[in-house]
């Protein structure tokens, strides 16, 4: 038993290893919450107000960033864009 449990009474010792597993789940969650790519493959994106495209793969950098490649409409070309920079392609109504 660790030692800054042993002087605890068994009751006490339960409660303060279900606090500390269910601390250990929300920050798990939080952080693959966060690492999750917030588009997936084939879903369609705006680049900016006039260029939008497909998603065709998701990549993670090195540093943890997402990076989509995306198939412009229009265009023939492939871009590498930030996720921070695309938003959900809205269709009118």
């Amino acid at each position: 038993m660790p030692r800054h449990l042993e002087r605890l009474e068994p009751r006490q010792s339960f409660h303060a290893d279900c606090a500390n597993q269910s601390k250990l789940l929300e920050t798990l969650f939080i952080e693959a919450e966060r690492l999750m790519p917030k588009f997936a493959i084939g879903d369609v994106v705006d680049k900016d107000k006039t260029h939008s495209g497909t998603v065709i793969a998701v990549f993670t950098t090195i540093e943890g960033e997402q990076r989509y490649a995306v198939d412009m409409d229009g265009y023939g070309a492939l871009q590498f864009i930030m996720e921070c920079n695309l938003v959900p392609h809205e269709t009118p109504l």
